[in-house]
């Protein structure tokens, strides 16, 4: 089906947050969304792939161990369910 889900650690975004979380997020996404790739098949032939990308991300003020940052990516995960379900191609903050 061509669906492939990638999990990022908040850890590339410390001390931001959940709102610029989301405005990162929604920029990367875009910039996906915008920028075809081209892949050449030889033969003068070429194909565009178009790609979509959908973010679920959470925040937590502090990380003190293992456990804090499993919660989190577990609630990155159901945001993640959450903008699939709702259409796809989009960003979506965990909200308890």
């Amino acid at each position: 089906n061509g669906k492939r889900s990638i999990k990022v650690s908040t850890s590339l975004l410390p001390q931001t947050t959940m709102v610029q979380a989301e405005l990162v997020a929604e920029k990367f996404r875009g910039v996906i969304d915008r920028t075809p790739i081209a892949i050449d098949l030889g033969g003068g032939k070429q194909l565009e792939l178009h790609v979509t990308v959908s973010i679920g991300i959470a925040s937590a003020e502090r990380i003190t161990g293992d456990a804090d940052l499993d919660v989190m990516m577990v609630q990155a995960d159901n945001a993640l369910y959450q903008a699939k379900h709702n259409g796809r191609n989009q960003v979506m903050p965990y909200r308890s």
